[in-house]
């Protein structure tokens, strides 16, 4: 495969029915010319950046797509939408499709003031809703960190396994981190909601529990 010339799909898997469902809508993806796609599974990880450095480290692309396995991706022409927006903007390292412009104190960036948040999304929970945050100007709104549901990649920068571990705050972190290396990390614009999110409803009880560990991750980091 071309590097430069391939986009790559990178996926934690634990349930194969998602999973399935996850690759079904990508292979409907329009496909740039002289471009092609690789999906690359990554099953038993023991942490979502310990799955992400593997398939990181599997894939060819330069551009990588890290998404959920339960992310379906709507926008057939999402492809030539990441292409004109990366090849416009090289400053660009991590795009997604919701954040916040402001990252409060504790790191849960969904908690943030809702003036401070960007993007769209299709979201089933409980139940089927599109929640629509502060619209995005042309191409992409720079922002502090975007959700881990899906998370486009341009250049490679390492997932801080061993500081980050279990399921967790890898989003927050690896914003923070693209922002550091001097990166932009963007919520692109999106005239309908790319993608529709079929998570499983969830409690508090592990974020509050990976807090203290991404706490002190992110004193180090500045």
């Amino acid at each position: 495969m071309n590097l430069k010339k391939t986009i790559s799909f990178i996926c934690c898997v634990t349930n194969e029915a998602l999973f399935k469902r996850c690759c079904a809508h990508i292979e409907q993806l329009y496909m740039p010319s002289g471009y092609q796609s690789e999906i690359v599974p990554v099953r038993g990880a023991v942490s979502m950046t310990a799955g992400y450095n593997s398939g990181m480290n599997q894939a060819v692309g330069q551009y990588k797509v890290y998404l959920h396995q339960d992310s379906f991706i709507l926008n057939q022409s999402f492809l030539y939408d990441l292409l004109f927006i990366f090849q416009n903007n090289k400053n660009l390292g991590l795009l997604g499709v919701i954040g916040t412009r402001k990252l409060p104190f504790h790191g849960m960036w969904w908690l943030s003031d809702y003036k401070f948040k960007v993007g769209k999304i299709i979201e089933v929970r409980d139940t089927f809703k599109q929640t629509i945050f502060v619209d995005t100007t042309y191409m992409y709104e720079k922002v502090a960190c975007i959700d881990g549901l899906l998370m486009v990649t341009q250049y490679d920068l390492t997932w801080p396994e061993e500081a980050i571990t279990g399921w967790h705050f890898y989003d927050t972190a690896q914003s923070l981190q693209y922002a550091k290396e001097g990166y932009d990390v963007g919520v692109a614009h999106q005239s309908s909601p790319w993608v529709i999110h079929y998570c499983e409803s969830s409690t508090m009880k592990g974020y509050y529990e990976a807090l203290p560990a991404f706490q002190q991750w992110r004193k180090q980091l500045t």
